[in-house]
């Protein structure tokens, strides 16, 4: 009963993220969709994955992702690291990366605590 708890966890968790992730880098990939799409895109997935499942104090952990990964993503293009987005329209990077880097703060934190057998509060 526990195995399948946890097994109903992980997918409530991390279900919305996984499915929506690999539609994003398909799409992405196949260069079919203009950074305008892409972003409203990864911004309805962020609120999908909310509603489905919202713990305390993760908006903040999402806002702090985004303004850090915007802050690693301009910054380090202006210390000499040389990635190039083609389509970067925010400072040099595209608008929905930054979001992306909120999420992943999010889904990292989820993937810790459920591995460590927490439970989420």
């Amino acid at each position: 009963m526990a195995k399948r708890s946890r097994a109903h966890t992980a997918l409530r968790e991390f279900g919305v993220p996984a499915v929506a992730a690999f539609a994003f880098l398909i799409i992405e990939s196949a260069g079919t969709l203009p950074e305008y799409a892409l972003t409203a895109f990864i911004i309805l997935v962020t609120l999908l994955m909310f509603a489905v499942r919202d713990h305390k104090n993760e908006p903040l952990l999402f806002g702090a992702g985004v303004i850090f990964g915007l802050l690693i993503e301009v910054g380090l293009r202006y210390f000499g690291y040389q990635q190039v987005w083609t389509d970067g329209s925010l400072l040099g990077v595209p608008y929905w990366l930054p979001i992306a880097w909120g999420v992943g703060f999010v889904l990292i934190t989820r993937f810790g605590i459920v591995v460590r057998g927490k439970k989420i509060a």
